[in-house]
């Protein structure tokens, strides 16, 4: 379909050997097809946050994960546009899941949790907890009374496949944490 096979130039270059030319450009570039790469690709040439896993994965192209070292994968779990501002003590859902694959239950893989979200002063703390089926796999808390890039600690992906949702609380039900966004960060080790 759009894969560029060597192929020698004109005798006479025209206008429409260029239109042919950029046109297979960019089916090539922007359908990736299997075809496009009957050799396969390398992960380390892949830029990170330019392809989705998925595609890679579900397409063929890497045999092991082994291929992507070094690189961070981010699935998207809640993006807001404002602040969604939580007033329980108890963690609640905040709305938002990603379904987790179990392909990534590999050794060289972690996952981290990552939140932008803060609680509504130094008095209170904010709490965003991932859960699983089995309950909380990864915490972040904050009580720096202002919306922050937030990271946990690095945790072994769970053994099965399953839906992740975000769960959140205050310590003070006057004081509202806020969440404006989480994602689920795949670290290939």
């Amino acid at each position: 379909m759009g894969y560029l096979p060597s192929e020698k130039p004109p005798a006479k270059w025209s206008a429409a050997y260029f239109k042919m030319f950029v046109e297979k450009l960019r089916v090539a570039v922007n359908d990736l097809d299997i075809n496009n790469f009957p050799t396969g690709i390398n992960g380390y040439l892949i830029n990170d946050r330019t392809v989705a896993w998925s595609k890679l994965i579900g397409m063929g192209f890497l045999n092991t994960l082994k291929e992507l070292e070094g690189i961070e994968l981010q699935q998207t779990i809640i993006a807001l546009a404002y602040p969604y501002a939580i007033t329980t003590i108890t963690a609640d859902s905040v709305g938002g899941y990603v379904m987790y694959s179990s392909v990534f239950n590999k050794p060289n893989v972690k996952l981290i949790f990552e939140v932008v979200g803060g609680s509504k002063d130094a008095t209170s703390t904010a709490t965003f907890e991932l859960h699983g089926v089995n309950g909380k796999l990864a915490e972040v808390t904050t009580n720096a009374g202002t919306i922050e890039f937030l990271r946990s600690a690095e945790f072994n992906p769970p053994e099965e496949g399953q839906t992740l949702l975000v769960k959140a609380k205050t310590s003070d039900t006057t004081k509202a944490a806020n969440l404006l966004s989480a994602r689920l960060i795949i670290k290939i080790q």
